[in-house]
């Protein structure tokens, strides 16, 4: 149930159109392995995107910080792309991360992205229904808040939701 698939999620500069990804996460389900990076703001996204203060405030990552820390996008998409091709790869917000996703591997010069990221809780659902579960989805939910409390950083993000499968996988 847990071979081959990813948790993935993003975190950016804001929501509106003309945002961009600032840090992305993705964690290998059965393996629990963690891949994290910021990145590193391109120069159209400087000079064409923009930058909202008040996510800034919610994920706690100021532009400076991402400049000076963050990865080339070119690296980046190499990395995804190498772990996630034959891979299903989920989200828990398809609509914004696929836009991420996208917009990276448009800077990056690489194309398109191997995959297309699929509705993390439509595969919880499907997975739920198909098994006899001895634990509730809000119980496996709880759990992994509890144990990745922390909101708006790609990893914990990430791995909170790659938790939720693990632990109804070991509850079936």
């Amino acid at each position: 149930m847990l071979h081959n698939i990813i948790c993935i999620d993003f975190e950016a500069s804001g929501l509106a159109a003309n945002c961009y990804p600032i840090e992305v996460a993705f964690t290998e389900v059965e393996t629990q392995k963690i891949h994290v990076w910021l990145i590193k703001p391109a120069p159209e996204w400087l000079i064409h995107g923009l930058w909202m203060h008040d996510a800034e405030e919610i994920h706690g990552l100021s532009l400076d910080y991402v400049r000076e820390n963050g990865v080339p996008a070119t690296e980046i998409a190499e990395q995804i792309t190498r772990a996630c091709s034959n891979c299903q790869v989920l989200s828990d917000n398809p609509f914004y991360d696929n836009k991420w996703l996208n917009d990276l591997y448009r800077v990056s010069g690489a194309g398109f992205p191997p995959v297309i990221l699929q509705d993390f809780y439509t595969f919880v659902q499907k997975i739920i229904i198909n098994a006899n579960y001895k634990i509730s989805l809000a119980h496996a939910k709880a759990v992994a808040w509890n144990r990745f409390p922390i909101m708006h950083r790609a990893a914990y993000d990430a791995q909170r939701n790659a938790e939720i499968l693990r632990y109804l996988k070991q509850h079936a």
